[in-house]
């Protein structure tokens, strides 16, 4: 439906398959095709996105560190993982100092 992006995923779908026709999206990749990407994710990320992740960073790191995927979280952006760190953060009835001028989806 209209909520998850759906109404128009064949056409989507179509115009991915005529433009991206070697890139990942261009076919059903598990949670990473267009079907698994266009509809509601996971709120703390795709777990193959997530172990694509800890594979990239275990590279990087030349194997000196382990990423276990089940721990990784991947927001949408900044204002998400500000979202998750707050209630990870604060007890019941803290608050924050949020600075003026902000961003007004803090509203």
């Amino acid at each position: 439906g209209l909520a998850e992006n759906q109404l128009s995923l064949d056409l989507v779908r179509d115009w991915l398959a005529r433009n991206l026709k070697d890139s990942l999206m261009g076919g059903e990749h598990g949670g990473l095709g267009i079907g698994g990407l266009a509809a509601y994710q996971p709120f703390d990320g795709l777990m193959d996105l997530k172990m694509a992740v800890a594979g990239f960073m275990g590279q990087v790191m030349q194997g000196s560190i382990s990423f276990n995927p089940s721990q990784i979280i991947l927001t949408a952006g900044a204002t998400p993982a500000i979202e998750i760190l707050s209630f990870c953060l604060a007890d019941p009835g803290n608050a924050f100092l949020v600075p003026s001028p902000y961003y007004p989806g803090f509203d």
